[in-house]
């Protein structure tokens, strides 16, 4: 009797179980990455480099959305000429979390050269990396098949629910959770006015005594770490929209300026600001976020500073 329960429950569940493999591969790219963290941005990333980019890199880009959405690949490519490159931004990577998220690629990848896009919001907030988080990209990074991921991370509900997500992340630069990747992996977007929210607008920038005091000191860990492989490091200092541009907001940047100077100067690493022009707010999808021609600017402008 428990034998032929079994049987029937088998039966009823194989159409189920075949229009879900159905419907997954149907829609297979936009399949997400397994989940690692709680990041969505960090999974999709580790995933992209593991399965396209893990041969290693001259030139890697990490950091918060700063560095996924601000830091246009164009402008990179160009300046950096003939070296592989790897942008590696993801949202919550900011000035604390780079000590956490950064060796792990950094030891992988090999780079000559680490360029990290940087605001001052990145020293008030980010996306904490927990031991297993960590654990979790690692064995991933290491995995000789990325499809173990799935093994190990099996949250059916999770994937369907991502997988309808991401047809907007992945197609719509006018969605602010844009993952639509080029080929070195930055996010660009394009937000048009009537698709702002003014909520990220309208933002204030912080005030200098807003910024953490222990986010410092980890982004300094991250740079010594750097320096002490003979990797430089080139930070550029992202501005906020025009519009929200006071002497406040000039002040905050030279206090913050000053702070990274004292640190990254003698490792000889790299600060390249932007303040010397302004940035019209048409350039912007928020108050520090660049559209697509607003990062083509910025990065240009900011790499043309170097002296190589």
């Amino acid at each position: 009797m428990l034998r032929k329960f079994l049987v029937q429950c088998t039966v009823l569940a194989l159409p189920i179980l075949g229009g879900i493999l159905l419907y997954g591969w149907w829609n297979k790219a936009y399949f997400p990455a397994p989940r690692l963290t709680p990041n969505i941005a960090v999974n999709e990333k580790v995933e992209r480099i593991v399965r396209l980019q893990r041969d290693g890199a001259d030139v890697l880009s990490l950091g918060s959305s700063m560095t996924l959405n601000n830091l246009a690949s164009g402008p990179v490519l160009a300046h950096f000429k003939g070296m592989r490159y790897v942008n590696a931004g993801a949202w919550g990577m900011g000035a604390g979390e780079l000590i956490q998220f950064g060796p792990m690629l950094v030891e992988r990848l090999k780079p000559r050269i680490v360029l990290v896009a940087m605001s001052p919001l990145d020293m008030i907030k980010g996306s904490r990396l927990s031991p297993r988080d960590s654990a979790a990209i690692v064995r991933h990074l290491d995995s000789k098949s990325p499809a173990m991921g799935y093994l190990w991370h099996r949250e059916a509900a999770y994937y369907l629910r991502q997988m309808e997500l991401n047809k907007i992340r992945f197609d719509d630069p006018g969605n602010y959770e844009y993952l639509g990747y080029d080929a070195s992996g930055a996010a660009l977007l394009q937000v048009s006015p009537e698709r702002r929210e003014p909520g990220r607008y309208t933002e204030t920038p912080p005030t200098y005594d807003k910024l953490k005091q222990e986010r410092y000191e980890a982004f300094a860990r991250f740079a010594s770490y750097l320096a002490e492989r003979d990797i430089r490091m080139i930070v550029l200092s992202s501005p906020f929209r025009e519009g929200l541009t006071n002497e406040a907001v000039t002040t905050l940047f030279k206090q913050h300026h000053a702070r990274l100077h004292g640190m990254l100067d003698p490792l000889g690493h790299t600060l390249l600001e932007a303040g010397d022009r302004s940035w019209p707010d048409a350039l912007y999808a928020d108050a520090s976020h660049f559209n697509a021609d607003g990062a083509e600017r910025f990065t240009a402008h900011c790499l043309a500073q170097l002296q190589d």
